[in-house]
């Protein structure tokens, strides 16, 4: 009977650490089996390669550098070594009693939960950040590095991604500008565990400030958060169209995969921030959306900045029509579906649960 007691309360503590890896593990390949399935129900991909990338999936999520790990450690190490830090807190204070010093127990108690806390964060930190970082990973300035050292003087080329410092610009130039990896592959964890603690600790402070409820209280309340969402997402989106080593990659990737914006139109928009794209003047930048313009059946000479002024809503719409208003629902219909496929699922998960 004992033993069972025993193997019970072994399996109450292992609880935490299993859910969180599991859920870490749910997490991170989910998506991916998502992606495979679809296209293999697309038949873009045979089922031996669906095979073969679904268990590259599973295997490479199952590594100890890798997110579920860092949740298993994290959440599990946090609950399973409040236990034996409690007994070296009690002994401690056990020996302090004999010398007239006593700790209380709900400091004790703190002490183990802090300390568990912090000695897992550690361990996991350090093994998400064990494994080598991809170069997809780190921001990257390599074309604006290649036009700046081989001829500071030289303008990019139609089809090259230009610096990201406008060329009257007084700021340093990338080439100057270090490119060592100082985040680690963290920084979107950190990014979000400082966001989330510091809506926390403002939630707080306005929650007992606020004693009394009036309209201009109200308001702020509502509207706050979605005015500082916007302020995040045009920074963002700022971010995206002209300085997009800025992001981490995982952003750059979302946005462009729901944008399904032509590249062109993006190198378009930089070049013209960096000054090689001039209305009215033939800077060599009329192949760029030239080409766009053949690949959509439109008259090329409106991909000519020197005789097209401006370029034609036809081909900003990517050939989709003449009309902005048509053009504006269409995208947000487009973008509506991108955001409903990804987030209804947790949204229902939600309510289930």
């Amino acid at each position: 009977m004992a033993n069972i007691q025993k193997c019970g309360q072994h399996v109450q503590l292992a609880k935490p650490l299993v859910r969180a890896y599991l859920l870490g593990y749910l997490s991170s390949t989910s998506p991916r089996i998502i992606t495979v399935l679809i296209a293999l129900a697309r038949r873009e991909i045979s089922p031996v390669v669906a095979l073969h990338r679904l268990f590259q999936v599973l295997r490479q999520a199952a590594a100890l550098n890798r997110f579920p790990a860092f949740c298993g450690v994290l959440i599990g190490g946090s609950t399973l070594l409040q236990l034996p830090l409690k007994r070296i807190f009690i002994a401690l204070n056990q020996i302090l009693r004999r010398k007239a010093w006593s700790i209380d127990q709900v400091l004790i108690e703190r002490l183990a939960r802090f300390l568990a806390a912090l000695i897992s964060a550690s361990i996991s930190f350090s093994l998400l950040n064990s494994g080598p970082a991809h170069r997809a990973e780190l921001p990257s300035t390599t074309s604006a590095k290649k036009t700046l050292i081989s001829d500071p003087n030289k303008k990019p080329s139609p089809f090259e991604e230009p610096p990201e410092t406008p060329a009257h610009s007084n700021a340093p130039k990338p080439a100057t500008l270090p490119a060592s990896a100082f985040a680690g592959r963290t920084m979107d964890l950190t990014l979000f565990a400082v966001i989330r603690a510091l809506d926390v600790l403002i939630s707080g402070m306005w929650a007992r400030t606020a004693s009394r409820k009036t309209r201009f209280t109200t308001a702020i309340s509502r509207s706050t958060p979605p005015i500082l969402f916007c302020f995040s997402a045009a920074t963002i989106m700022h971010a995206w169209f002209y300085t997009p080593s800025r992001l981490p990659p995982t952003y750059n990737r979302w946005i462009s995969t729901a944008a399904e914006l032509d590249h062109r139109l993006l190198l378009a928009l930089r070049h013209a921030r960096y000054g090689t794209f001039i209305y009215g003047k033939d800077t060599g930048m009329a192949p760029l959306l030239a080409s766009m313009c053949k690949d959509y059946g439109l008259p090329e000479e409106w991909g000519d900045p020197a005789i097209t002024i401006p370029v034609p809503c036809e081909l900003v719409h990517q050939g989709s029509g003449k009309s902005c208003e048509m053009h504006a629902l269409a995208r947000f219909w487009r973008g509506w579906a991108f955001a409903a496929k990804m987030y209804a699922p947790i949204q229902l998960l939600m309510l289930i649960r």
